[in-house]
């Protein structure tokens, strides 16, 4: 780019290109550029691929035909990138039945780091109606609780697969309820019949409910 210098295409060159069924004469440099490329020294540079240390060489020629290198995978990524496949992953959602496309970029970046098994993402259809979903605070299913308990996002996207736009919240304790629900034990009281030395047991639940 920007050199006004010229190249010899010759009447040989010229044939053999119009048998191959080449139209047009190839990109080459100039005797001038050719020379100043010459000079240059091929140039360590870094892999594309993040995480990986790997690196390719940018030749003189190249680099006199651009103002800044481009990127490139080193030999070895190349090499795996080109055995590798863009693969359909089953969405992280439950109750979803569609798939997202781990390419094979997305593989490859994921090998160079040491990990083999796909992360666990959405299908375009959940994620964005997830991108669309807030927590909320939903009461207490203990009438006399004026606690709330959280509802996420994740939480109304299932509900929103299995039942559809008018999906409701479930009755749920908050996490105070719960919490003493769970250490509420069952209780012995003497019977109420004056004289008998028998008891009774009053549940957990009907403890926690008093």
């Amino acid at each position: 780019p920007g050199c006004s210098g010229k190249w010899q295409y010759g009447r040989l060159a010229q044939m053999q290109d119009r048998k191959r069924g080449r139209t047009q004469p190839p990109a080459r440099l100039c005797p001038e550029c050719e020379a100043q490329a010459a000079q240059l020294e091929e140039r360590e540079m870094p892999c594309k691929v993040p995480g990986c240390s790997g690196t390719w060489k940018w030749t003189g020629r190249s680099q006199i035909a651009a103002s800044a290198p481009p990127e490139k995978m080193c030999d070895s990524c190349y090499r795996i990138w080109q055995g590798l496949s863009d693969v359909q992953v089953a969405c992280q959602a439950r109750g979803c039945e569609r798939t997202w496309t781990w390419t094979r970029m997305a593989q490859l970046e994921a090998r160079v780091v040491g990990k083999s098994e796909p992360p666990r993402r959405f299908c375009n259809e959940c994620y964005e109606r997830f991108r669309t979903l807030e927590d909320r605070q939903v009461p207490c299913r203990i009438e006399e609780c004026e606690r709330t308990w959280t509802w996420t996002r994740m939480a109304q996207l299932e509900a929103w697969l299995r039942e559809g736009d008018g999906a409701q919240p479930p009755l749920r304790m908050c996490a105070d309820c719960a919490s003493s629900l769970a250490q509420a034990q069952d209780e012995t009281h003497p019977c109420r019949i004056p004289g008998c030395a028998g008891t009774w047991t009053e549940k957990a639940s009907a403890v926690f409910a008093r």
